[in-house]
């Protein structure tokens, strides 16, 4: 079976379509690019976000559909700790069939945590 890497539009849609942004630690989205009106997004999309610190300054990172990749892969081979095994696992689809894929608020949101915080840290 071949690989089924996801596309930027599904990248886009699974961390910022889930809702995963609803969560009170997130501020933001701030600042997206190359997405349209319609939510159609560009191949070179990104998304500015913040993830507010309970204990720690906020912190600001862009998001972009590499970034998602590259976390995910890692996600998946090495989980953090407070990671769910849905989380892994739609990471996992994400990565390698992403027709499976189907990431909810609360995954996307602990994929995003990753990528910002690099740590799952609000459960």
């Amino acid at each position: 079976m071949p690989i089924n890497t996801a596309s930027p539009q599904d990248t886009y849609d699974h961390m910022f379509g889930s809702g995963a942004t609803s969560y009170s630690w997130w501020q933001g989205p701030t600042r997206t690019t190359g997405v349209d009106e319609t939510s159609k997004a560009s191949d070179d999309w990104s998304v500015e976000v913040t993830c507010e610190g309970e204990d720690r300054e906020d912190i600001t990172k862009m998001v972009n559909h590499a970034a998602v990749l590259k976390a995910a892969r890692k996600f998946v081979q090495d989980p953090p700790r407070g990671s769910t095994n849905m989380a892994i696992q739609d990471a996992r689809d994400l990565v390698f069939d992403a027709d499976a894929c189907d990431f909810d608020a609360g995954t996307a949101d602990e994929l995003l945590q990753f990528i910002v915080l690099g740590e799952v840290v609000f459960c």
